[in-house]
């Protein structure tokens, strides 16, 4: 009965934790679902100009075609997926999304603004393994390509124009949430040719061209 009555009532760390290992066995892959459920809801939603249907631009059809939404398997996402098995089907989409775009550009430098610097690293390097990452702008160097991710809380768009050419990508994460209303401002700047609204992060191309494009599409899972 001691024995019972200790293994029941045990008060150790280990014990402890038991329910809230129970809860996240079931929770976490609702979370997961719902996400999935809604990003089906954006895709189903925005599916035509996610084809390219309706994009009058053949610069702007091919980048959606061809790098936003291309279907071929390149050749490092399963090492890459052997690297991290514990990314999400949504979260691995995204990752693998910055691929294609490094690889597109082939950029000299790249700015990663709060992002985890490991795998957002290592998916930009697998696409161009010239680059340069740095984790901020440094003095006087123009970045060819910049994503800031979700967890930066306060970015100047005049500050991040200063380190951005006409030939420079930029990819802004949580556009709808805690960055919308950087996104609202760039879609609005002179310099900002092309802006895709992928719901979840948006993309920008720059160049001194008069014409300022939006398309709002849904990055194909």
């Amino acid at each position: 009965g001691r024995v019972g009555g200790r293994l029941l009532f045990n008060n150790s760390p280990e014990d402890s934790n038991i329910p809230g290992t129970i809860l996240s066995y079931f929770i976490n892959p609702c979370i997961m679902s719902l996400r999935f459920l809604y990003h089906l809801f954006i895709k189903c939603a925005r599916f035509g100009r996610s084809k390219g249907f309706g994009i009058q631009s053949p610069t702007h059809y091919s980048f959606v075609r061809y790098v936003i939404n291309e279907r071929y398997p390149y050749y490092a996402y399963n090492d890459l997926k052997d690297m991290f098995p514990e990314v999400s089907k949504i979260d691995r989409a995204h990752l693998e999304l910055l691929f294609r775009l490094s690889n597109w550009r082939q950029p000299s430098i790249v700015t990663l603004l709060g992002c985890d610097t490991h795998i957002y690293r290592e998916y930009i390097h697998r696409g161009c393994n010239k680059s340069l990452i740095h984790d901020s702008f440094q003095d006087r160097a123009i970045s060819d390509y910049v994503i800031i991710s979700a967890n930066v809380l306060d970015v100047c768009l005049d500050t991040l124009l200063l380190y951005i050419s006409d030939n420079s990508i930029l990819v802004v994460e949580g556009i709808n949430t805690i960055h919308a209303t950087l996104w609202n401002d760039i879609t609005k700047c002179k310099r900002a040719t092309a802006c895709f609204d992928l719901y979840f992060l948006g993309i920008v191309s720059f160049s001194n061209s008069p014409y300022n494009k939006q398309y709002k599409l849904s990055l194909q899972l």
